[in-house]
Parts: structure tokens; sequence; C-alpha cells
């Protein structure tokens, strides 16, 4: 059952209890219908690595996983097919961009891996996004 249409039978619930109509199966039968743990369908997870902690720092790279497999998006393609490191072809500069684009934040950077300046390791900052699809 679909967010919507949950938040729909809901609201029935609501009206029905107010004009004392819901009965005790009505309520089992919304109820039987919620997800039980995650959402229907498949996950996508988008692990963007930025310059600093900030939701609106640039990027410096991304790794998108559809159904737990990665996925090369059209616009880390060049021309010949290779991934590309050109920034400007990227679908997302900031997290930010991501999560107005319907993405889920469910991952920070861990700030126990913080680097100073005179240390340059890794990959920058770590944010973990995700969505779901349907199957």
């Amino acid at each position: 059952m679909t967010t919507p249409s949950v938040r729909r039978q809901l609201e029935q619930c609501l009206e029905q209890l107010e004009r004392g109509a819901l009965t005790p199966q009505r309520l089992r039968q919304v109820i039987d219908q919620l997800p039980n743990g995650s959402p229907g369908g498949s996950q996508d997870l988008l692990f963007l690595n930025a310059k600093g902690t900030a939701l609106d720092s640039e990027l410096l790279g991304f790794t998108h996983y559809r159904a737990g497999r990665p996925v090369a998006m059209p616009d880390q393609l060049d021309p010949d097919g290779a991934v590309t490191d050109d920034g400007r072809a990227w679908p997302y500069r900031s997290v930010t961009e991501a999560i107005e684009d319907g993405w889920r934040l469910i991952g920070f950077p861990n700030a126990a891996l913080m680097m100073d300046d005179s240390t340059t390791y890794g990959l920058g900052f770590e944010f973990v996004l995700e969505k779901w699809s349907d199957g």
C-alpha cells in the first residue's frame, strides 16, 4: 500500500470514528495493509562525498546503487561511455540538491574521521541518501 493510500484509509477511519461508525474490524483492515518495517519496492542508495559537512558543500564524487547494484548515471559518462570526473556533468552539485530531488538523507559524515589541513586522505565527507522505487 502506498503512503497516499494509507493516509486516505486513515482519514476515512478518523471520519468513521467521529461518526461513531468505526469498527474494530475496519481498523484491523487498515492496520493489516501497513508496510512491515520498510517501504515496498527496492531501495536506491546514493553516496555523496562532499568537501565539508554542510549540506550545501561542493561534491567531490558520488556513487549510485539501484537495488544493490552499482549504476553509472548517464551524466557520469563521457561520449565514449567512460566515467567522467567532470563535476559539471553530475546530476547534483550538493547534498541539498539531491534532497530537493526526493532523496532522503539517512547517513551523515563521521566527525571522528575529519581530516586536518596537513593530512589529505580519503574522499571528503560522505553522506548517504536513499530513495524507494516500485520493484
